[in-house]
């Protein structure tokens, strides 16, 4: 989810003015990313360029993810439904995801849905740039405790949409960085969720605090799920893992027990004897944005150089950085 993209021109239409046409400003595009906003047209007002986009990865198209134009029409919120065909127990048959951006001046976002909250569906995840300081997050601001604050009126939207404000792991970690070295950093992105998602075992995210992840925005991005663990197939430690599983299953069988009591506890020694295993034995995963055969040292190393000198911003960097890329990918291709 994004607040405030950048919007570039795709394409060029046909206009009764322009003989060259008009352009066309759209999201960035990608392969494996289906961008969910709506039309827009920087001569109307009443069509200003939206400041939400989401993105769905297309691996979950299986869910029919669908912009709800229908429920909100408003270029500071979005809400993108995924459609849960055979949901098991506790989850919901649809997912809704908010997408907010809440003017730090107008909060007109907040404002908006706090409006529409009656006809608006059951929300699981909410994400965005709330730009409200607040001592529930950012342990530098303090409590906002007028009932008219924007804090307190966020507070009343998230009970009346049944979700709550949940930390990061890594509690307290400014996500906005200002270019104005004086001015103190803070917490105004925020993450909400439902009972029913933060209730499920395993849901939390964290804050990413390589600068070099914001590529010139004074944003860090959020969230960053927790890595997969695995098990190489064929490995000692695949070997290691099975040796001690059944050597810890065996000593339970030798203790069984036919007395219900009896069984509900071997039964959660069970449970976590392979939770000790698999904890001692795995190893943290995480596939890499530049998951290409042809990246190697030099674009490693290209990359991390880009990034102590400025990032993004700095072009001359960024033209070395690409032409690294296009060198590397050619040779591998």
């Amino acid at each position: 989810m994004f607040q405030e993209p950048g919007w570039k021109g795709v394409r060029r239409q046909p206009s009764t003015k322009n003989k060259e046409g008009n352009v066309a400003c759209g999201p960035p595009l990608h392969n494996s990313w289906r961008p969910f906003t709506e039309a827009f047209d920087n001569r109307d007002e009443d069509r200003a360029a939206r400041r939400v986009l989401t993105y769905i990865n297309r691996r979950l198209d299986v869910f029919k993810p669908q912009l709800r134009s229908d429920i909100i029409k408003h270029r500071d919120a979005s809400i993108v439904t995924l459609h849960v065909p055979q949901p098991r127990r506790g989850i919901p048959h649809e997912f809704n995801i908010l997408n907010v951006y809440n003017d730090g001046e107008t909060h007109a976002a907040v404002h908006e849905l706090r409006r529409i909250t009656e006809t608006m569906p059951r929300i699981s995840l909410c994400a965005g740039d709330f730009n409200i300081q607040d001592r529930t997050w950012d342990d530098g601001a303090v409590n906002q405790i007028r009932p008219s604050s924007p804090f307190m009126r966020l507070q009343e939207l998230f009970t009346d949409l049944e979700i709550q404000y949940v930390h990061p792991t890594n509690r307290g970690t400014p996500t906005r960085i200002p270019d104005d070295e004086n001015l103190r950093p803070s917490v105004i992105d925020l993450v909400a969720a439902s009972a029913t998602l933060i209730n499920l075992e395993g849901f939390h995210y964290k804050i990413k605090v390589d600068d070099r992840e914001r590529w010139g925005s004074d944003h860090r991005p959020e969230p960053e799920m927790r890595c997969k663990r695995k098990i190489e197939a064929w490995s000692e430690e695949e070997d290691d893992y099975v040796a001690q599983i059944c050597g810890e299953l065996g000593r339970m069988i030798e203790n069984v027990s036919e007395s219900a009591d009896e069984l509900e506890t071997i039964m959660g020694r069970v449970s976590t004897a392979f939770k000790r295993a698999w904890e001692a034995y795995s190893e943290e995963r995480k596939p890499s944005r530049h998951g290409k055969k042809w990246w190697n040292e030099d674009c490693k190393k290209a990359y991390q150089e880009m990034g102590d000198n400025g990032g993004p911003r700095n072009k001359e960097m960024r033209n070395k950085m690409r032409k690294t890329l296009l060198i590397e990918r050619d040779h591998g291709t």
